[in-house]
């Protein structure tokens, strides 16, 4: 399991999810079998997507965070 943390200046989707919700860190970890999970640490605590790509896995943080705020 390899574990990164992703920068706002790589990664366009970082920008926009830690202006829209105060987010202090994403990591991308990359599991077994092609699995990609984000994990997003805010003040509020940590939440965890998974998709089976980078743009799957954004996705789907998109909608966790939604249903959070």
């Amino acid at each position: 399991m390899n574990a990164k943390v992703l920068t706002i200046e790589k990664y366009e989707e970082v920008r926009k999810i830690k202006k829209k919700y105060n987010v202090n860190r994403v990591l991308n970890i990359k599991a077994k079998k092609n699995l990609k999970i984000l994990e997003i640490i805010s003040s509020n605590g940590i939440f965890r997507a998974y998709g089976k790509s980078k743009k799957e896995a954004f996705k789907n943080s998109k909608r966790i965070l939604k249903k959070y705020f």
